[in-house]
């Protein structure tokens, strides 16, 4: 059985495509909410990356090997991209945070009362320290 579907050439790109959505098994609209990506934008990747390896193979070839293989390679890419895009927005986050506590230091500094204003009186009248 094998011998006469390793004669039988591999699915075309469209139908290679399919198959490996298809053992991947996230609904389209997932893949918005989740990964943060467009469904035609995963196809595309996984067109992609099948046709950087040039030649298709048997039909058995894909059926036993190939498919799950582009379908691993489809899950890793996926989660390094949401991997990547949480860290950004975590480094965003935080560089916000961190903004926010910045001005609030300077406004405490510089105010009317602040510890500018006493250091600098300090400075400038020394007969202030010995009261």
């Amino acid at each position: 059985m094998q011998d006469l579907l390793s004669q039988q050439p591999g699915p075309n790109i469209i139908v290679a495509c399919n198959d490996v959505l298809g053992l991947i098994n996230i609904p389209e609209d997932l893949y918005q909410k989740y990964y943060e990506i467009s469904s035609d934008r995963v196809k595309n990747y996984i067109k992609k990356i099948i046709l950087q390896n040039g030649e298709m193979c048997s039909y058995i070839c894909w059926v036993q090997i190939a498919s799950n293989h582009y379908a691993t390679k489809t899950i890793d890419y996926l989660n390094k991209r949401k991997n990547a895009r949480f860290k950004i927005k975590s480094y965003i986050k935080t560089l916000g945070l961190l903004y926010l506590i910045y001005r609030k230091t300077i406004q405490r500094y510089y105010r009317p009362e602040g510890g500018y204003e006493s250091k600098m009186s300090l400075h400038i009248n020394p007969l202030l320290k010995s009261w």
